[in-house]
């Protein structure tokens, strides 16, 4: 099932359907077909799902990506076009730019200053013990004594 809204208030909330006619539009392709499926239960409910399809640029085969089951027709079509949406964009290898792509976009940043950080970190730890070990043979070989890698061996 489609998960519910969030109750809170969304500052915007995006059409998944108009953001698939902009991507189907920038790809010069024709729009997307939905195909609405019902299926009414004992007690009166109706569960619907969606069914969307575009045809990708270079492609004669329809991409067609079903959407959840949901009380709502509306959110199950939102459902399919993010579905759809989602596989162009990475069949494609052509993100969708949002305001969550610059936070992620932010982080990966972040992520690759730290895995930098943390190389380096580990390249003078190990550059340190090296040294250590060659101060430890050093001074036991000054004194005639083994050195502590092989003491004891």
């Amino acid at each position: 099932m489609v998960p519910a809204k969030a109750q809170r208030r969304l500052l915007v909330g995006l059409n998944m359907g108009n953001l698939l006619k902009e991507a189907c539009n920038e790809l010069q392709i024709p729009h997307p077909i939905y195909r609405n499926i019902s299926k009414k239960f004992q007690g009166g409910r109706i569960l619907h799902y969606h069914l969307a399809s575009i045809v990708p640029p270079g492609s004669c085969e329809a991409l067609v990506q079903c959407g959840q089951f949901s009380l709502d027709p509306q959110s199950s079509m939102e459902d399919a076009a993010r579905l759809c949406l989602r596989t162009l964009s990475k069949d494609l290898q052509r993100p969708i730019c949002d305001f969550n792509y610059d936070l992620l976009q932010d982080l990966d940043e972040d992520y690759k200053g730290m895995e930098s950080k943390l190389r380096s970190l580990a390249n003078n730890t190990t550059n340190n013990e090296e040294k250590v070990f060659d101060l430890d043979r050093i001074d036991h070989g000054r004194a005639g004594l083994p050195s502590s890698s092989t003491h004891g061996r």
